[in-house]
């Protein structure tokens, strides 16, 4: 899995990538935020980029927030936004590879201003509706993402998997083979 993080370092980078073999990105990414939040299932689930930006935000600068988002006030310290529509309905959930990105903001005094991208995991094996280029489509898409110079990638593997042999490990290692911006 990759998952890439955006933030302020003293590195520059500005995303963090989640790269896998269909083995949790989703579940790490969770894990980064502390909130269950993802939907979960068989076979590709994640079929577009979901692009996660944590915004640190006051209680007292909400209002403001929300004033600029053009949403009503929550209650609540918490609360996020879909930036990427405006009452859209989505009702085909059985569409293939897509480049566009689902974009959930979230706005929280609990959390470190930072973007972090799940990107849809790595497949060897056909199912179901799937096209056949699909491994090559899936690749394509990591690699648009991946090759941002101002992103690291966290490729990961699954505790019972070999690391020499992991295929995130592997990926990230043919697009940075020092592993300056990866993490493993």
């Amino acid at each position: 899995m990759f998952l890439i993080l955006w933030g302020l370092s003293p590195f520059n980078f500005h995303k963090l990538w989640l790269l896998a073999l269909n083995v949790g990105k989703s579940s790490a990414l969770e894990n980064l935020f502390g909130q269950d939040f993802l939907p979960r299932g068989a076979g590709i689930v994640t079929r577009r980029p979901l692009t996660l930006q944590l915004v640190y935000t006051l209680p007292k600068d909400k209002e403001m927030e929300c004033n600029h988002l053009g949403v009503p006030v929550p209650e609540e310290d918490e609360f996020a936004v879909f930036t990427h529509i405006k009452g859209k309905v989505y009702t085909n959930f059985n569409e293939n590879i897509s480049h566009e990105p689902i974009t959930l903001k979230i706005y929280s005094p609990k959390v470190v201003t930072l973007t972090l991208v799940d990107l849809p995991g790595l497949t060897k094996i056909l199912v179901e509706d799937q096209p056949v280029d699909i491994e090559q489509q899936v690749r394509d898409l990591i690699m648009h993402y991946i090759t941002n110079p101002n992103c690291i990638t966290l490729a990961i593997t699954p505790a019972n998997v070999d690391f020499s042999i992991s295929e995130a490990v592997k990926f990230a290692k043919e697009i940075d083979p020092e592993s300056i911006k990866s993490l493993f």
